[in-house]
């Protein structure tokens, strides 16, 4: 069987926020012995076209934008075991609009949020690293940056493939 090619946008958080979502990441995983992963919000995913950097357009639209944090959650959901659940403000609202529209993707359910650990746990584990991530979460992270991340097969094959930041109009490839 061939593999499809999958891609998704993610928002990613500014220093110091940067630096401190990767180090907690990095520390729960190497706990649990989970994949460590780049602190972001997936903004949308499921991409399956994309043509000459799609996201720089969008990025030049926007500025830097801080966002809440709500509370340090966690579920039974592969890709949000444990997380960050950022407020719904106006402009991340209407960058995931704007980036539904350019990637002509539907209106599917969304629910904000900060990965911190990927994978099914139990609760007895997770309680642990919740009160942890607590002490270290910001009230708010400010996001500069948008990325187009190849998000096909395993996390750890997962790649970076732009990157442009929030306000500027220009090309940034990783690849």
């Amino acid at each position: 069987m061939i593999s499809q090619k999958r891609y998704a946008v993610w928002l990613v958080p500014s220093e110091p926020h940067f630096s401190t979502l990767q180090q907690l990441i990095k520390e729960i995983a190497i706990e649990v012995g989970s994949v460590c992963f780049s602190p972001h919000a997936t903004i949308v995913s499921g991409i399956r076209k994309v043509r000459e950097n799609p996201i720089t357009l969008l990025a030049s639209r926007f500025k830097p934008i801080r966002i809440c944090v709500n509370h340090v959650g966690m579920k039974d959901v592969m890709f949000r075991s444990l997380y960050l659940e950022l407020d719904q403000n106006e402009k991340l609202m209407e960058l995931r609009r704007q980036c539904l529209l350019a990637f002509s993707l539907d209106t599917r359910n969304w629910g904000p949020h900060v990965s911190l650990l990927y994978g099914i746990y139990s609760d007895a584990q997770k309680y642990g690293l919740l009160e942890k991530a607590k002490k270290c979460i910001p009230k708010s992270i400010v996001f500069d940056r948008l990325q187009l991340w190849r998000t096909d097969g395993p996390v750890q094959a997962w790649s970076p493939v732009y990157q442009t930041p929030l306000g500027e109009i220009r090309k940034s490839s990783v690849e």
